[in-house]
């Protein structure tokens, strides 16, 4: 009697192709597990990804970046809300008295609803402007990422990040040049990668690329 190779648990079949296949019998499970019907080599996922490149480094990396810039952008918000209302309250102030402009406005009189408001709209229209890069390119980023590598657009995005505070630092500083207002335009550096959304993203996923189920 001819047994049938579906009459055993498990049965490798070697052919030319150096493909290694793998039947069941009526008693195995239907979901697979980890080993799958085409068995593949057991690489890290992070070897395959950064070829030698360790993950300690490259998480190291992103893990110092991310907390400079989260650092900066914490410890530079205050400040700059306060050169922004000094400039509205000024400009408020010699349009109305300009007495108190030239002998100097004091903070309190900044506190004034009608200079709070504008200092609401004014951040209010600057995150607007900010999210609108990220709504519109984060498909388009994503497949440029794919095609042309992440860490590139991870960089460009770091360049859009610098290129943005040196625009708003230098409205904020010279406001008998520029208009404050004109900080909204520091959202068209968020063409160059999406946004600092879409460059958050990236970065979790330069961490997933660099991880395994076991290290991570």
């Amino acid at each position: 009697m001819i047994s049938s190779p579906l009459l055993g648990v498990k049965d490798h079949l070697k052919v030319d192709t150096d493909i290694e296949f793998t039947t069941y019998a009526e008693s195995s499970p239907l979901l697979l597990t980890a080993t799958s019907i085409f068995t593949e080599p057991d690489v890290p996922r992070y070897e395959r990804k950064t070829e030698h490149r360790r993950p300690i480094y490259v998480l190291g990396l992103l893990a110092a970046v991310i907390v400079l810039l989260t650092t900066a952008d914490h410890l530079a918000d205050t400040p700059q809300l306060r050169i922004w209302e000094s400039t509205i309250c000024t400009t408020y102030w010699e349009e109305r008295d300009l007495t108190k402009a030239a002998q100097g406005i004091d903070e309190a009189l900044c506190k004034a609803p009608q200079i709070q408001g504008q200092l609401a709209s004014l951040r209010g229209y600057m995150t607007f402007f900010d999210a609108i890069p990220s709504l519109l390119l984060s498909l388009p980023v994503g497949f440029v990422a794919d095609k042309y590598g992440r860490r590139r657009v991870w960089l460009v995005g770091l360049a859009s990040f610098i290129v943005k505070l040196i625009w708003v630092q230098t409205v904020s500083w010279f406001p008998d040049v520029f208009d404050i207002k004109l900080v909204w335009l520091s959202a068209l550096s968020g063409i160059m990668s999406g946004g600092g959304m879409v460059w958050s993203a990236i970065t979790l996923v330069m961490i997933s690329d660099v991880t395994d189920d076991k290290t991570r």
